[in-house]
């Protein structure tokens, strides 16, 4: 029952580690952030766009695919 919390945004364990791995990232980030000034905090909409831009980020595609 410890866990409940953690595993409600989590389908297991560890997805619910690596959630709490990236919320303590990106604590860490927003606390350096705030130590050298006041962070620009992106609007509601800039983050639905970057969200969706997100959604790729990263993946390759085969050359199979192309």
């Amino acid at each position: 029952m410890a866990n409940h919390g953690i595993l409600a945004g989590a389908n297991d364990l560890l997805n619910a580690f690596n959630i709490v791995e990236e919320i303590e990232y990106c604590s860490e980030v927003y606390t350096k952030a705030k130590a050298i000034g006041e962070p620009v905090i992106l609007p509601h909409e800039e983050m639905v766009l970057m969200a969706e831009k997100f959604k790729t980020y990263g993946q390759r595609v085969s050359k199979e695919n192309k």
